[in-house]
């Protein structure tokens, strides 16, 4: 479909850019007319083809996670579970990320004296100074890999790197928009820790994380009423999605 658009937008350029053709052979701007309305309807269906898709993402997540909160039953895994522990969760294609250096800056300036020799000529005595600053850290992908979520903690298992987050040793934990990323921050580790991963193959590492931290601190009937705050949200917006089709 991308392509076809791309290439009708070249045609146009060529019928356009081509004024003497067109002024010899004024039926070709039909072709021009032509293109330009398929060009809108491919856009438009193309539109609607991905709000479709992020609606069924997000009315499955809902009703997943509403599976899940109703009894918080434990799921098969091949971990060595903790006494009193029990997997809620697990999805793939999960993103760990942490946070890197990207180098340094270096900020120079004049350390000396400008004398005027003449109106358009100056000396600078002296030398020059300058700094070397740290550039702000960023988030990197270390992994892609498989994420579990337990009523204790949360582990990570790629092909390159493992990570293990207990909720008895959470420092902070924040989630952006939708819960597709999650940062956790745990008193056994230096860095803070990044998990991040789409609607389309499960539910977003950060909406499971909350109502698993939830459940850990708070009990059932607390994480379930915080899972039923976000599933209403989710259905919401869903619903608000479809008005506009």
């Amino acid at each position: 479909m991308c392509g076809f658009i791309a290439g009708a937008l070249v045609l146009i350029f060529v019928f356009v850019s081509s004024g003497n053709y067109l002024q010899q052979n004024p039926e070709a701007w039909w072709v021009v007319f032509i293109v330009i309305g398929a060009i809108a309807i491919a856009w438009y269906l193309i539109r609607q083809y991905k709000r479709e898709k992020n609606i069924g993402y997000m009315v499955r997540v809902a009703d997943e996670l509403e599976a899940i909160s109703s009894k918080f039953e434990g799921i098969d895994t091949y971990l060595a579970l903790q006494k009193g522990e029990k997997a809620i969760y697990e999805r793939g294609e999960v993103q760990l990320r942490e946070y890197k250096g990207t180098g340094s800056s270096f900020q120079s300036g004049n350390a000396g004296v400008i004398l005027r020799a003449t109106n358009n000529i100056g000396v600078t005595l002296g030398g020059s100074r300058g700094s070397l600053t740290p550039n702000p850290e960023e988030q990197t992908v270390l992994d892609v890999g498989t994420v579990i979520f337990t009523n204790q903690r949360i582990l990570f298992a790629g092909p390159n790197h493992a990570r293990e987050w207990e909720f008895d040793k959470l420092i902070n934990f924040s989630t952006g928009d939708n819960g597709f990323v999650a940062d956790i921050a745990v008193s056994n580790r230096p860095r803070v820790s990044a998990i991040a991963g789409d609607s389309q193959n499960g539910i977003t590492p950060g909406i499971m994380a909350s109502v698993c931290i939830e459940l850990f601190k708070e009990g059932p009937e607390a994480a379930r009423t915080h899972a039923q705050d976000v599933i209403d949200g989710i259905r919401n917006q869903a619903a608000q999605l479809s008005k506009k089709r």
